[in-house]
């Protein structure tokens, strides 16, 4: 069978599968990942370096890719996401505990102030978080200044990243939650990968931040 001929029924199969088992290997990872680094300075580089696995170009084993990404992004990660970590955290104290407090017209606006700032706080940091995987070369400033202005020019990716990962949030309280466990972190990450890596593609000279050296 040639490269270009389609695959038959079991080969698409393989391929799911492929893919399956490529995202439960990114899930276990991220976890190893997060609480590698307590979690606080765990999740920014298991979030790059998870991103960096589900290229479809990156061919080396998983595990010793995952890791030598976590350890080159280690540090540079934490400016990059940590404050928009910060940011989401902020906006749902305010969203959960001030709004309900607020009476009247004053907390209608606070509601939507609130839950806007939640989904850009959100968008911002995976925008920055893709921008960082897919550029190697960049600096967490590059990478941040995207996370901050990529939602406001894609908003409709940035509306499906949020919704990805609130639908995964979400099926932890019902009956889907063994599969949440499972993929709830990988299955986002490749949504947000393929959404948000169109627009860092079209930015004009990132071949040449992917190829400074690092």
């Amino acid at each position: 069978m040639s490269e270009t001929e389609p695959l038959g029924w079991a080969g698409r199969v393989m391929v799911v599968l492929g893919l399956l088992a490529r995202l439960l290997a990114v899930q276990a990872l991220w976890v190893l990942g997060a609480c590698a680094g307590l979690l606080v300075l765990g999740a920014a580089p298991a979030t790059i370096a998870a991103l960096r696995c589900l290229d479809p170009e990156d061919d080396a084993g998983l595990w010793r890719s995952f890791w030598r990404h976590y350890r080159r992004v280690l540090v540079s990660a934490q400016p990059v996401l940590l404050p928009f970590g910060a940011g989401v955290a902020c906006a749902l104290f305010n969203l959960l505990v001030v709004v309900p407090e607020v009476p009247g017209a004053a907390g209608a606006v606070l509601l939507v102030v609130s839950t806007v700032a939640v989904a850009a706080a959100a968008a911002g940091g995976i925008f920055a978080a893709v921008y960082a995987a897919s550029v190697p070369g960049a600096r967490p400033g590059e990478s941040a200044r995207f996370g901050l202005l990529g939602p406001w020019l894609a908003p409709g990716r940035a509306a499906a990243c949020v919704g990805a990962g609130l639908a995964a949030l979400a099926m932890t309280t019902t009956a889907a939650a063994p599969i949440a466990i499972l993929f709830g972190i990988a299955v986002p990450l490749l949504v947000a990968r393929a959404m948000v890596g169109v627009v860092v593609d079209r930015i004009p000279g990132v071949g040449a931040l992917a190829a400074r050296p690092t």
